[in-house]
């Protein structure tokens, strides 16, 4: 399982400040689960996004979706040079700011297999359109589970 958070990473310094409320049963049902360390997140502190995240509809909202994408991506070659993990079952839990970028997500990467969005969805954000989860919506082809609501 590969997680993309919610928004609220931006604002943490150190991992260990993030909730594991979203995705501790994975790990409790003996999944492995993996938390890439995006661009601007935790440790990853950059003085461009901690100003403030860019703008939905501009360029610098558009090039680093593409990085951070890129570092899931980079995520996944890992895994797949691991022995002790099935690649052919990687599956994709968005929170949140993940779950409304699970389908850009799951269109561009071919080796997630399944995706879980958990309170998230398409808004009325403009994007460019090279980055908007909506667009990408007809080329996800794999099983897509979206959860939101209290229960």
């Amino acid at each position: 399982m590969i997680l993309w958070p919610g928004s609220e990473v931006w604002s943490y310094r150190r991992i260990e400040e993030k909730s594991v409320i979203f995705h501790d049963f994975f790990v409790k049902a003996e999944r492995a689960l993996i938390l890439p360390v995006y661009l601007g997140t935790f440790d990853r502190q950059d003085p461009q996004i901690q100003g403030g995240v860019p703008t939905f509809s501009s360029s610098r909202w558009r090039d680093l979706t593409i990085q951070l994408v890129k570092e899931l991506r980079r995520s996944i070659d890992y895994l797949a040079a691991r022995p002790d993990i099935d690649t052919a079952r990687l599956a994709y839990f968005g929170h949140s700011w993940g779950a409304w970028e699970a389908p850009l997500v799951l269109a561009v990467e071919p080796r997630l297999k399944v995706g879980i969005s958990l309170t998230g969805g398409l808004w009325d954000a403009r994007f460019m359109p090279e980055v908007d989860p909506f667009n990408f919506l007809g080329a996800v082809r794999v099983p897509f589970l979206l959860l939101g609501g209290e229960w």
